[in-house]
């Protein structure tokens, strides 16, 4: 917890910065924007195409294959759902 001083301190320079450039204030302010056309057509492509590698990791029973295709499994859903931040904005 920021003691008062800090807390003034820290209003002066958020006012200081939505003066000086508003859009970079909203920007950080709110996080990165919904995910890119490009990665909500794209994800669902990587979980089809990490699916059939999975599959075929289980097939030749090769476990390097198999984890490879679950990381992608996670891209696919990272690039879809993007990266999770707190959102929310102090008074």
């Amino acid at each position: 917890m920021l003691s008062r001083d800090e807390q003034r301190l820290l209003a002066a320079i958020e006012r200081r910065l939505r003066d000086d450039d508003p859009d970079l204030a909203d920007r950080l302010a709110w996080g990165p924007r919904t995910p890119t056309r490009w990665r909500r057509r794209a994800g669902p492509l990587l979980a089809v195409l990490s699916v059939l590698w999975i599959l075929l990791g289980l097939v030749v029973a090769e476990g390097i294959v198999l984890l490879g295709g679950v990381a992608l499994l996670g891209l696919a859903f990272w690039m879809v759902g993007g990266p999770r931040r707190n959102r929310a904005r102090g008074s």
